[in-house]
């Protein structure tokens, strides 16, 4: 479908959509707790829909899975029996994805001609790896890959790294200031630094933490890799540089080929202890060659009609997840996302029932349910792209993503000050309404895996869109190994779900998008990171 068609539906349904409501209806309140709809939100409604999104039913919602589909009709139904409008003259925004998956026949030939398995023997390190190789030659082991000075990689300033692959110890030598993930001297750090002067490729020696985690990050990061048929999203930092992490069965066998059967490179690593020069080189032969195909999936979109036909807000999160195991074990996605939907599905549901009574919104509030968020932000990206070449004007996007479960009295914003310092202060005044304190703890550039960059609001901020993320402090960035944190995990249940939290975060909300519904001046972009 052209732009001009998107366009001309768009407006076709906001127009006579309108016309069902009262021309001369009153616009949100000034306070909209007085708002029929703000009063008819309920945390049983948000809290009953998380806990059947992520029952056994629905199979981890994987994108393309068929479970998927059931989920999202399932909302779909309540969207449209709550009185919502489809969004581009249907409920469902179709777009093409290329699906990558890797040859099973691909391996890496280390010396003595142990075939290492991929998905078994080794892994990803990240899950954007998309790249086709084939390599041969040396292997070039590089302790630690970091210096006292601040890590410029590599420790064998006299052995050059370009066209080789590295093979890295984890870790930073005893005496070394522990950097965080992204700090100079950091992991990305390091990786960056060996992309830059042209190595092939790394392989990484595991450590006790990547040990525990191995068989779930590996499920996880060797499943099938999907993009945008016609564009992809741009990240940033490396992503052409092909990292994988050993297993440690793998990573002992290539301990013994350096040093022979009898080391104890383990121990040294574990102690941060100097490492001595390898007694043997060694060679590598690697291939990986991926197999691709094309399918279509679908963004569930609807709306509440405003008065001003010329602007949008948007409000939306993301209902896939990870499916499940080979063995039937399902990682239900309850925080992650089914929290996020069943709010975005209460804010719908309520704002339409305030629109009935009469108080019909200033600006066209849409409600985006986004499909492929953890194959790479596809759903986003694709809406993003082609509101954007439809010249529609969206006034802001609101993102929720994990937002049921910690603390019940605070919840953490995200992006909100990345653009414009007057949309900044309207989600600052919020701060302890409705009974929740408004933590910026994830929202410095440079934290562990910068969250900024993580979720569906990501897309519409490249395009210069006011954007504001909300999520729950999202454990892995404070202790990844806590008792309570259940990110991407098969512990991530409904049964975990705060009833209280999933009500504030909807009352919160609700008051931003009314707030948001009465401006009148477009926010100006006057801030930078």
């Amino acid at each position: 479908m052209n732009s001009n068609k998107i366009h001309f539906f768009i407006w076709t349904q906001i127009f006579f959509s309108a016309l069902f409501f009262s021309c001369s209806g009153p616009a949100l309140k000034s306070n909209p707790e007085n708002n029929p709809g703000y009063l008819a939100i309920s945390g049983d409604s948000v809290l009953s829909l998380a806990v059947k999104l992520s029952s056994e039913q629905f199979a981890g919602r994987e994108t393309g899975s068929a479970e998927y589909d059931s989920a999202a009709v399932l909302v779909q139904k309540k969207l449209k029996n709550a009185g919502l409008t489809p969004f581009l003259n249907s409920w469902y925004h179709p777009f093409s994805v290329k699906i990558s998956y890797p040859d099973q026949d691909s391996s890496f030939l280390l010396t003595g001609q142990k075939n290492l398995k991929y998905g078994t023997d080794y892994t990803p390190f990240y899950q954007d790896h998309k790249v086709n190789y084939t390599y041969q030659g040396e292997l070039i082991f590089d302790g630690y890959g970091s210096r006292e000075s601040g890590i410029q990689a590599s420790e064998l300033l006299n052995s050059p790294v370009k066209n080789k692959w590295v093979l890295l110890a984890p870790g930073f030598p005893s005496g070394n200031k522990k950097p965080r993930f992204s700090d100079p001297g950091g992991l990305i750090t390091k990786l960056t630094a060996y992309q830059t002067l042209g190595a092939a490729g790394i392989l990484m020696l595991p450590d006790s933490a990547l040990n525990s985690e191995f068989e779930e990050r590996s499920r996880y990061l060797t499943s099938n890799q999907y993009e945008l048929s016609d564009d992809t999203v741009s990240f940033p930092g490396f992503r052409s540089l092909p990292v994988f992490v050993l297993s440690e069965a793998a990573g002992k066998h290539l301990a013994d080929d350096l040093y022979g059967n009898e080391n104890n490179l383990s121990l040294l690593i574990k102690k941060g202890a100097v490492l001595p020069k390898a007694v043997r080189s060694l060679s590598i032969q690697t291939s990986l060659r991926l197999k691709t195909k094309e399918v279509s999936i679908s963004n569930l979109i609807g709306m509440v009609p405003g008065k001003n036909k010329d602007e949008l807000i948007l409000v939306g999160a993301h209902l896939d997840h990870l499916g499940k195991n080979s063995d039937g074990t399902i990682y239900s996605g309850a925080d992650d996302n089914a929290s996020g939907v069943s709010v975005v599905a209460e804010l719908a549901r309520t704002f339409q029932i305030a629109a009935k009574a009469g108080i019909q919104p200033e600006k066209t509030i849409v409600f985006a349910i986004f499909n492929g968020e953890e194959k790479g932000l596809l759903g986003s990206s694709a809406l993003a792209g082609q509101l954007n070449e439809s010249g529609i004007k969206i006034t802001a996007m609101v993102n929720l993503d994990m937002v049921g479960r910690e603390n019940q009295d605070s919840i953490e914003i995200v992006g909100h000050n990345r653009f414009s310092t007057r949309f900044k202060k309207l989600i600052e005044s919020l701060d302890g309404k409705a009974g929740l304190t408004l933590n910026q703890n994830l929202n410095k550039p440079g934290l562990t895996g910068d969250v900024f960059y993580r979720s569906d609001h990501y897309p519409f901020s490249l395009r210069d869109i006011p954007v504001l993320f909300l999520t729950d402090a999202m454990g892995e960035n404070h202790n990844r190994n806590s008792q309570t944190d259940d990110y991407h995990r098969l512990s991530d249940t409904g049964d975990k779900l705060n009833k209280v939290k999933l009500e504030r975060v909807t009352r919160l909300c609700f008051l931003i998008l009314s707030k948001l519904s009465e401006e009148k001046t477009p926010f100006k972009s006057d801030l930078s990171y």
